[in-house]
């Protein structure tokens, strides 16, 4: 799966493309500047053509999920650069963010094609990926759109979508506590490993959360979540929390909520954009989790 978490990255980077309006024409300078983005696929596998052990990264089980977010920056000349977060099969990141690099090229017609290396954990095989494949952008390059053409993992499909957070060459606007709040709605889904369930047989479950969530000037978090994980009663639960918010737009969220009688406190990683409007994010801890996408629905 490691091939999985540097393939979403190096697409997410090096292919960013505005899809313009017909009369406007794209160049290489219409990548310049930085992006929030996330990458969200899945690799399976067929027993019956290609053994498990053959994708070193990938899950016991035959589906395994592919999750990337990060920021990336593309100067005025040069390759992009950046750092991602990534749950990938057996590749998780955690809290350390893994360099990337991109290098892209665009067309009149605003498509794209880009090679993205990205520094692998510690102990993973191979310590980079290398993926390439194909961009597109809206107007102005404010968005765009990749997905892959060729990884070390031939399973792998996903699609990127990136927003641009800075212009311009600059770094990301910058934000503060009142970057965040407000009133979100957050979602997860994702499949994840069996936990251990003795009289449950599958290799995986799909799971999904919902979270409502109020964001205090002070960083102080409080809502309710719901969750539907595989063959487990539906979970609804009050939530607690703090977030610190950098001035990259970078920020990191601790919660805390039932499952049961279970106390759950796990730690997303993540990044705002369009002035704290949209986030995305990862879970580094407390599950094995993916993508985090929110939207501000009130402040």
């Amino acid at each position: 799966m490691k091939l999985f978490a540097a393939a979403g990255l190096l697409m997410c980077f090096g292919v960013t493309v505005q899809a313009a309006h017909a009369q406007e024409v794209c160049s290489s300078r219409t990548l310049v500047g930085t992006y929030a983005f996330q990458e969200k696929g899945s690799s399976t596998i067929i027993p019956s053509l290609t053994p498990l052990a053959a994708v070193p990264n990938h899950w016991a089980a035959l589906i395994a999920p592919y999750d990337v977010m990060g920021l990336v920056t593309f100067p005025p000349e040069g390759d992009g650069e950046g750092f991602i977060w990534v749950r990938s099969g057996a590749v998780n990141s955690g809290s350390f963010k893994l360099p990337l690099q991109i290098q892209g090229s665009m067309n009149a017609n605003c498509t794209g094609d880009f090679t993205a290396t990205v520094t692998l954990p510690p102990g993973s095989t191979p310590s980079t990926e290398t993926i390439v494949g194909h961009s597109f952008a809206s107007v102005n390059g404010q968005d765009f759109y990749t997905i892959p053409t060729s990884a070390s993992d031939p399973f792998l499909a996903w699609i990127g979508v990136g927003h641009r957070i800075g212009k311009g060459g600059n770094a990301a606007e910058t934000c503060g506590p009142e970057t965040a709040q407000g009133t979100y709605l957050v979602t997860a889904e994702n499949i994840v490993p069996n936990p251990g369930l003795p009289s449950v047989p599958a290799e995986a479950f799909s799971d999904a959360i919902l979270l409502r969530m109020d964001v205090s000037m002070s960083g102080e978090v409080t809502g309710v979540l719901y969750e539907k994980f595989g063959p487990v009663p539906f979970n609804d639960s009050d939530v607690t929390g703090t977030m610190t918010v950098n001035a990259d737009c970078t920020y990191s969220l601790e919660l805390t909520f039932k499952r049961g009688s279970t106390d759950v406190t796990p730690e997303i990683e993540g990044v705002f954009f369009n002035q704290g409007k949209g986030l995305y994010g990862v879970f580094v801890s407390g599950f094995p989790f993916s993508v985090v996408q929110g939207e501000r629905i009130s402040q």
